[in-house]
């Protein structure tokens, strides 16, 4: 397995701040799923298992400092 690097790492977590910003606007998961569907052309299933990933996803400082802690 290739090891990513803190530069990749960093866009990463910046690409996955922005889309939590996006998700968040809305008031339930259905609206959501809608407007992903509709802005990426991906199936329903695909945006709902985007949007779970996303959902579940600890981006705390506490944990991107403990995951670039894992890269050093």
């Amino acid at each position: 397995m290739a090891k990513m690097s803190k530069e990749e790492f960093e866009k990463a977590i910046q690409k996955a701040k922005e889309f939590e910003k996006v998700i968040s606007q809305f008031s339930n998961k259905d609206e959501c799923i809608k407007y992903l569907m509709k802005e990426s052309n991906l199936s329903r299933e695909e945006c709902e298992r985007a949007y779970e990933f996303y959902y579940k996803l600890d981006l705390s400082d506490e944990h991107i400092q403990l995951a670039k802690s894992i890269l050093d």
